[in-house]
């Protein structure tokens, strides 16, 4: 009689807990070593990452906390859009912040709570994408600050944040694609894709694999540079330093501290300084974000932020009559899409800024953001006051009509 048992079933049963043993293994330390260059890329890469990587993620987690703001009729909400110019300041000496406690003294109690979606390099762009987002949390006003800068290209390429565009609302997706999407450095496939990872509910989860790319990508420029035996002679780190020399020449006043040439004033201000045509990509893309604000019955400030035209004369770049014409027609598609508008272009003097980007100067005496957001809070204090009184006489309007039919 056969035995069916066979002889080296044993054997390849422990050659297969043996596979299983090391495959596990190796996926153990895989995982180990995945985590690990994430947790070091984490640590060396962390500021840039969040710069390239975070920017919709900070404007939205600040959006978040709109839920804290009272809704009672005796608190006003603001939301402030902007720059690093309205934000990167001390604690305390943002101009949201300030704009509320000014906006507060100025009516003998608190009744303003300011929330802050500005961030670095947000602009136009951004926030144009954003204003669907930001009318469903109702708030009562929100302050647009814009910069010449905004307006040009250089601006968009270093600051284009496609995946914003999944924030715009059905409804005005149509009007999106037929603007001039390309100055936005954006194409339909980029629109499509963006749209369908937000109404998925993956944009969190793309905010996370974005990120996680750029740490690897950094810690394998950190492991090549490690290993390079040409470490500290290599001949590109020269001409990248050489080209860096290049452009301070060329961009930068060398007499004067932190401030452009004429040439560097002429690429910051781009195409502003000859006047912005009517149809400009970005003054469409405004319309359309001011026209979401305003058609959810939210108010709207838009601001032109402080420029340091006192070095720009000094230059002497010709600028009047163009920046005038830009001017001019950024108050028109504010206000013609329902805005209210404040020019305070040449509010500040040369030495009121800190740097040739903009940012004000901070004393300890008196601070320019203070002086700034005092402006700002004079122009928003009858727009809300205006809100109120409407809100107080429709209120009177309803209980005159709810007793006209409890009346028998």
């Amino acid at each position: 009689m056969t035995s069916l048992h066979d002889p080296k079933a044993g054997v390849r049963r422990e050659s297969m807990r043996w596979h299983a043993a090391f495959w596990t293994m190796v996926l153990l330390t895989s995982t180990l070593v995945v985590s690990g260059l994430h947790r070091a890329a984490s640590e060396l890469y962390s500021e840039k990452v969040r710069w390239l990587g975070s920017r919709y993620d900070i404007i939205d987690r600040s959006l978040n906390r709109i839920y804290e703001i009272p809704t009672d009729s005796r608190h006003r909400s603001i939301v402030f859009f902007g720059d690093s110019t309205v934000s990167q300041y001390d604690h305390g000496l943002a101009l949201p912040y300030l704009t509320g406690a000014h906006l507060s003294q100025m009516r003998g109690r608190p009744w303003i709570k300011t929330l802050s979606a500005a961030a670095p390099g947000s602009g136009i762009v951004q926030y144009g994408f954003l204003a669907d987002h930001v009318a469903s949390y109702e708030p009562d006003l929100v302050i647009w600050q814009l910069s010449f800068f905004q307006f040009t290209d250089r601006w968009t390429a270093r600051n284009g944040a496609p995946e914003l565009v999944g924030f715009v609302h059905s409804e005005r997706l149509p009007e999106i694609i037929a603007m001039p999407v390309q100055r936005y450095r954006l194409s339909l496939s980029d629109i499509l894709l963006q749209q369908g990872i937000v109404r998925l509910g993956l944009h969190d989860a793309h905010g996370w694999l974005r990120e996680s790319q750029m740490r690897f990508a950094h810690m394998i420029d950190l492991a090549e540079d490690a290993l390079n035996p040409n470490r500290g002679r290599k001949p590109e780190a020269r001409a990248q330093t050489l080209r860096g020399r290049g452009y301070m020449r060329r961009h930068m006043d060398m007499t004067l501290s932190k401030r452009y040439s004429a040439h560097g004033e002429r690429v910051h201000f781009g195409r502003t300084l000859e006047g912005l045509d009517p149809d400009d990509a970005k003054l469409q893309l405004l319309r359309s974000g001011i026209r979401a604000l305003t058609g959810d019955g939210i108010d709207v400030l838009v601001y032109l932020n402080p420029t340091n035209v006192d070095h720009l004369r000094h230059t002497g770049v010709s600028y009047e009559a163009g920046l005038q014409r830009t001017v001019n027609e950024i108050r028109r598609a504010a206000e013609e899409s329902g805005a209210h508008f404040l020019d305070l272009h040449e509010m500040l003097e040369d030495p009121d800024f800190d740097d040739a980007a903009g940012h004000f100067l901070e004393d300890e005496i008196q601070t320019v953001p203070q002086r700034v957001s005092a402006r700002i809070a004079e122009a928003a204090l009858p727009i809300l006051l205006e809100r109120e009184r409407g809100e107080e006489q429709g209120r009177r309007e309803a209980e005159r009509e709810g007793a006209r039919e409890a009346m028998p």
